[in-house]
């Protein structure tokens, strides 16, 4: 199942980019939604290849999430692998200069079960899919917004 989302951003890509590209920045976002990232390693860059662990509770059952980045060609695209039991999330974020001197940043999401429980897991989600889309719609946008205030703030160097 394929999900995508487009922004605009009111600031330039190579500042967006630094700020999504920024793992304290990235860890600090996971722990606001009540994750608890551990980089591998510790003290790793961000580059294809860095990873995370982290665990969340869905629907009652605790499970193991790994996140790795898949692609990071800068400023311009940035490439996620996330594994959850037998769930597999492709995230592509791909970053284009706006005319106004903003970004316009598209996300896209490729679910894909990889086990048989993952498959009946999904059936659900099929029934919902403009409902899922919305709400990444309104998750993108609203980290959208965050992004530009941070940058706004002087977090990323301009």
């Amino acid at each position: 199942m394929k999900f995508t989302s487009t922004t605009q951003i009111a600031a330039a890509p190579e500042h967006v980019f630094a700020l999504l590209s920024d793992c304290d920045w990235i860890e600090a976002r996971a722990r606001n939604s009540g994750l608890d990232p551990k980089r591998v390693p510790p003290d790793a860059a961000f580059a294809v290849g860095t990873a995370w662990q982290m665990r969340s509770e869905v629907h009652g059952v605790v499970r193991d999430i790994s996140v790795v980045v898949q692609d990071c060609t800068e400023p311009v695209r940035i490439g996620f692998l996330a594994r959850a039991g037998g769930v597999e999330f492709v995230t592509a974020l791909a970053l284009a200069p706006h005319g106004t001197g903003g970004t316009v940043a598209t996300v896209t999401v490729d679910v894909l079960a990889k086990s048989l429980s993952a498959k009946v897991l999904m059936q659900p989600m099929k029934v919902a899919k403009a409902q899922i889309a919305r709400k990444l719609d309104a998750r993108i946008a609203a980290y959208a917004a965050e992004l530009e205030r941070a940058i706004a703030s002087g977090v990323v160097a301009r």
